[in-house]
């Protein structure tokens, strides 16, 4: 089955675009909706390994936001993901 986590990418567009504008609001809306796509996904098994589509992509959106933002939880989900 294929799952679409664009609201991950989403997530990280906003981030991206309040850390640009300062906007902490923004940033914090986009920590949210990252916190929520990564909770839907949490109880599947993510077989695709595709960047835009799986796994790999979501792997990819968490490390960024883990280097980001400084928000170690990230680096926990990414290890999670990592080793699948």
């Amino acid at each position: 089955m294929r799952t679409c986590y664009g609201a991950a990418g989403a997530a990280r567009a906003v981030y991206l675009a309040g850390a640009a504008l300062n906007r902490a609001d923004w940033r914090a809306d986009a920590h949210a909706a990252l916190r929520g796509a990564l909770t839907a996904a949490s109880g599947e098994l993510i077989l695709d390994s595709a960047l835009c589509h799986g796994w790999a992509g979501l792997l990819q959106i968490v490390l960024r936001m883990a280097h980001d933002s400084a928000d170690p939880s990230y680096r926990t989900v990414a290890d999670a993901l990592a080793c699948g």
